[in-house]
């Protein structure tokens, strides 16, 4: 573990690379929600440009997606069970 924290505190790269693998999972679910494909998230592994080109991806025209059909309300019937 010490040896991990040493190469975080002498290494740029290192730090980038953390911080993408952390940045990865919320990414992904973003670009799933705005029905992108999420292979634009590897762009987040590119070093300086990373950041930059996902939100660049973000920036697309998004595909129309049809509205959600409504959630049926519940009743306090099902809500106890």
């Amino acid at each position: 573990m010490a040896d991990f924290i040493a190469l975080l505190q002498n290494s740029a790269l290192a730090q980038y690379y953390l911080a993408a693998v952390l940045c990865l999972w919320p990414v992904l679910r973003a670009y799933r929600r705005m029905g992108l494909s999420c292979a634009y998230a590897v762009l987040l592994f590119v070093p300086l440009l990373g950041f930059a080109l996902v939100m660049l991806a973000a920036l697309r025209k998004w595909p129309l997606l049809p509205p959600q059909p409504p959630r049926p309300k519940r009743t306090k019937k099902e809500t106890a069970a």
